[in-house]
């Protein structure tokens, strides 16, 4: 939703861009992909556990 309704400035502070975006990026900084990590989307995919299986 934010890549619908926000800003490019706003989403770039909070590292939320298209993978185009990322791309035009990286090449505009020489520097590749490993200066990327999407921490909160990371978070945001990541399973998460609220009631721990026991058996």
């Amino acid at each position: 939703m934010a890549l619908d309704f926000l800003p490019y400035e706003t989403r770039f502070q909070f590292n939320v861009l298209t993978a185009e975006e990322r791309a035009a990026k990286e090449l505009q900084d020489n520097v590749g992909a490993a200066a990327w990590a999407d921490v909160i989307g990371m978070a945001m995919s990541a399973p998460t556990i609220t009631n721990p299986r026991r058996g």
